[in-house]
């Protein structure tokens, strides 16, 4: 199977976002897939945000899991996911998503998935672009431009068009192995940790160069990449709380006994560590960080920081001066904490570890960015 992805030169400097150098067109007979919880806000509300990022997650995991030999392209949004697919394993991945479906329900909640024919996103005289933005040697994440993805999700959540897209039928049991969230809330060692989400109110690649702009400000008040990175080895810490635990367990269809497992092999590692007797802790956790996709792109800049209280009053103040110009929306969310979910495709190099704001993250920020964008549409 030829994979145009997985052929693309990626980039290694965040903001070459901004170039239409380092993008090519999705092909015609591909798809994106997306999905996202229902009603994510008030199960966050409810005190669900763990198991909110886990069901966002999971369809990544299952799809990936697919062919480990792919290279797919997919972002994490916190309460969901999208991802591009070829049409050799459409039949596979509609398969996963309703068993994503079914883990989500395990969770008590509801995952939304659909698929959009690429085909379908240019008939209607939109686009979609990717890129690929190297993280390490051994991975590179994938990074979104064009209005066809936002475009993508309406045709998946409006009523009129819903049915054509959206995947629905018996329960699935999906293939998640190798994800888990047995870490802590990570705390910031600066005292906060801020959710953005940044988009420009025109999408072109002459207006997105505003975010070369906005990502030079952030590293102005915020200090280098290791200064705001919200990942460190200090603050990384293995869960003993069964509550935590027991989301990683039900989306597996575990009960309490499996909790009752995660919890000793954590103990284990943990004491593991406090004896120095983890394999080359330090270097696995440093790789760990370095995988995090704490920074991307999706047509809008989505970043979870570290900082504190006076770093965020300033970036605010910057970015409303910019939204009262009317050149970008944004929105902001801020805890003390972020929460990880991790992935590592077993047999594989692949590893990656999603991260979002805790109590609500990227799911609120982007209540507030859509709260602009309906005011400027009125």
């Amino acid at each position: 199977m030829t994979n145009f992805y997985s052929e693309l030169k990626p980039f290694s400097n965040f903001k070459d976002i901004a170039s239409s150098n380092f993008y090519v067109k999705v092909p015609e007979d591909w798809y994106i897939v997306l999905t996202d919880v229902v009603k994510s806000t008030a199960a966050i509300e409810k005190g669900q945000y763990k198991s909110v990022n886990m069901a966002g997650a999971v369809t990544i995991a299952s799809i990936l899991n697919i062919d480990k030999t792919l290279d797919l392209p997919f972002i994490f949004g916190g309460d969901g996911a999208t991802l591009l697919v070829p049409p050799e394993i459409l039949n596979y991945v509609k398969t996963e998503l309703l068993g994503s479906k079914e883990v989500a329900s395990r969770l008590d909640l509801e995952l939304r998935a659909g698929v959009v024919p690429v085909k379908d996103i240019y008939k209607n005289g939109k686009g979609l672009l990717i890129g690929k933005h190297a993280l390490t040697k051994s991975y590179s994440q994938a990074v979104f431009q064009g209005d066809g993805y936002d475009y993508a999700e309406k045709l998946v959540k409006n009523p009129q068009t819903r049915k054509f897209y959206e995947i629905t039928g018996e329960a699935a049991n999906p293939n998640i192995n190798g994800l888990t969230c047995r870490w802590q809330p990570i705390k910031s060692t600066r005292g906060e940790i801020v959710s953005i989400i940044i988009r420009t109110q025109k999408n072109s690649f002459k207006d997105i160069s505003n975010y070369q702009a906005v990502s030079d400000k952030i590293i102005e008040i915020y200090g280098t990449e290791s200064l705001h990175h919200p990942l460190s080895i200090g603050n990384l810490k293995l869960s003993l709380n069964t509550n935590d635990l027991a989301v990683e367990s039900k989306s597996g269809g575990g009960g309490f006994f499996q909790t009752l497992k995660l919890f000793f092999v954590n103990f284990y590692g943990f004491l593991s560590r406090k004896a120095g007797k983890m394999m080359t802790t330090e270097d696995k956790i440093q790789m760990m960080i370095a995988n995090t996709d704490f920074k991307k792109f999706d047509g809008s800049i989505k970043m979870v920081i570290s900082g504190d209280k006076s770093h965020r009053l300033e970036l605010v103040e910057y970015l409303e001066d910019l939204y009262q110009k009317a050149e970008i929306f944004y929105g902001v969310h801020v805890s003390d904490s972020a929460l990880i979910t991790c992935l590592v495709l077993e047999g594989t190099n692949k590893e990656v570890h999603f991260v979002d704001g805790n109590n609500g993250g990227y799911a609120l920020a982007a209540k507030n960015l859509k709260l602009q964008i309906a005011k400027a549409d009125f």
